[in-house]
């Protein structure tokens, strides 16, 4: 293992014990960043799927969710460029609910979820596409779009 990879290993840690155990979200996002950095540098892309949502929670953590969103996104394109479809299709669902449940950003949330309902159509994986079609209806509800919340519920029954 390349020492730079330990490098990126070791702020993510130091970014982790931040975030969860003291709460410093300043120091936190430091550490991430300069492990963001260092992947980034060496094109460690499965260690970046699984860093850039750290940042995204981070992010989140602070009350920045648009800031969230886009390390959420980052991350989610990551996984998807390193073959991981579930953590693919996990973070662009969270990205949505993160949008709907604090940000109050509902027209943004169902146009991630438009997008990810047509890219599972092309991978063929009905109980994704039934989860992303059950926040859709949730999403439509927040929305006021009762009888559009309606079908999209049925539709994944």
């Amino acid at each position: 293992m390349d020492d730079r990879q330990l490098m990126g290993n070791s702020y993510n840690d130091l970014g982790l014990g931040n975030r969860i155990i003291t709460r410093d979200y300043v120091a936190a996002l430091a550490y991430y960043q300069e492990g963001e950095r260092v992947r980034r540098a060496i094109g460690d892309s499965a260690a970046l799927a699984r860093m850039l949502p750290n940042l995204g929670r981070t992010y989140e953590a602070m009350g920045q969710y648009v800031k969230a969103r886009d390390y959420y996104l980052q991350g989610a394109a990551f996984y998807l460029a390193v073959g991981d479809s579930a953590n693919w299709i996990v973070q662009r669902r969270n990205t949505a609910g993160l949008m709907t449940n604090y940000a109050n950003r509902h027209s943004d949330a169902l146009a991630i979820l438009l997008d990810l309902q047509q890219d599972l159509r092309l991978i063929e994986d009905a109980r994704a596409e039934a989860l992303v079609l059950l926040t859709m209806g949730v999403v439509r509800r927040r929305l006021g779009a009762y009888q559009g919340a309606i079908e999209a519920s049925r539709t994944w029954l």
